[in-house]
């Protein structure tokens, strides 16, 4: 494992590098606890989109990877959109190395700015294990205070394509989901993409993996702990609006959300809550 910053100035943000015997890599930036980069094994392509407009200088969200969302979901009037959880700095608590790869554990408690937008006492802790063919991403959140909170949240993993129009997701039919405030239910085996989606999948927990299948390669995504799946793209005019994205990079992305969206989870004092999900190359 390495670490260094993107850049030579004291803004810039701090990376950790994972690597296996078998070639596969991975990237974390210590803000926002984010996983940036994921290629499994030697030589096969970046699994993960980052925009090339990302900020890279911890002062904004980074645009693509692996965003941790928490203790909120979607756009908030008292705190920054999606939580505060990735414009904030973590700590590494420990890195390890084993037979199948190597794995770090990332850490975020509360602080007296955290409090400011969240008046609660709490740790965060996101495990990534990285082996050749996969990365999975453990996310743990402890109640260390004397009250009960609720919260919100999840992984917004944003998925590399070469061409978004030439992907299929499959796993969701049958599953009813909301989107534009409208309910629905999922009738096609596979989701295809030719226009904008903002849509919110609740699925029971015996459906635990998705599919992203495209020329290029198949994706398994396996998930435990949420209840609902987001899907998204804004297509070209929601680009337009995003200035940390390039003109055409919609094509080049997918998000495929594991998150806790539309009901809050209680954590009692003293307890935890457990997610993850799991992203394992299965061909190209």
């Amino acid at each position: 494992m390495k670490h260094n910053n993107t850049g030579d100035g004291l803004e810039s943000v701090e990376l950790l590098h994972l690597s296996t015997e078998g070639g596969a890599r991975a990237t974390m930036s210590l803000f926002g606890g984010h996983l940036l980069s994921w290629r499994p094994l030697p030589n096969h392509s970046e699994q993960l989109y980052l925009s090339d407009n990302a900020v890279m200088n911890a002062s904004a969200p980074i645009r693509g990877g692996v965003p941790v969302l928490f203790p909120k979901f979607g756009v908030q009037e008292t705190m920054p959109n999606h939580g505060f959880a990735r414009i904030m700095n973590w700590r590494v608590k420990e890195q390890l190395s084993h037979e199948w790869g190597e794995s770090v554990e990332l850490c975020l408690s509360d602080t007296p700015v955290t409090r400011t937008y969240w008046p609660h006492e709490f740790r965060v802790s996101l495990i990534i294990e990285l082996r050749d063919a996969s990365v999975a991403m453990l996310y743990r959140i402890e109640n260390s205070g004397l009250d009960e909170f609720c919260f919100r949240g999840g992984l917004h993993t944003y998925l590399a394509t070469e061409n978004v129009g030439n992907t299929r997701l499959v796993g969701l039919l049958g599953c009813d989901f909301l989107e534009s405030r409208a309910m629905g239910t999922e009738d096609s085996p596979y989701l295809t993409f030719d226009k904008a989606i903002d849509r919110l999948y609740f699925h029971p927990a015996a459906v635990n993996e998705l599919r992203l299948i495209s020329p290029e390669r198949s994706l398994s995504i396996r998930s435990t702990g949420f209840e609902e799946t987001m899907v998204w793209n804004p297509w070209s005019h929601g680009e337009s609006q995003l200035s940390d994205m390039s003109v055409g990079d919609y094509a080049r992305m997918l998000c495929v959300e594991s998150v806790i969206a539309s009901k809050d989870v209680r954590v009692p004092a003293g307890s935890e809550w457990l997610g993850s999900q799991r992203l394992t190359l299965l061909d190209s």
